[in-house]
């Protein structure tokens, strides 16, 4: 499993070039500079890792 940032773009596109896939919406769960925000949960099944590009 992994999280990212609501507004982080560039980490979101890493766990997706890694195979991982967006699973759900955290609503409301942190707070980034003062401001309450969403985080994006991903995750990845053992046998999609040995299939993804990123992975060795």
């Amino acid at each position: 499993m992994a999280a990212a940032e609501n507004g982080w773009q560039a980490g979101a596109r890493v766990l997706e070039k890694l195979g991982f896939v967006r699973e759900g919406t955290l609503r409301e769960d942190c707070v980034v500079t003062g401001e309450v925000s969403d985080s994006w949960v991903y995750g990845l099944i053992k046998r999609q890792r040995r299939s993804s590009p990123g992975w060795r």
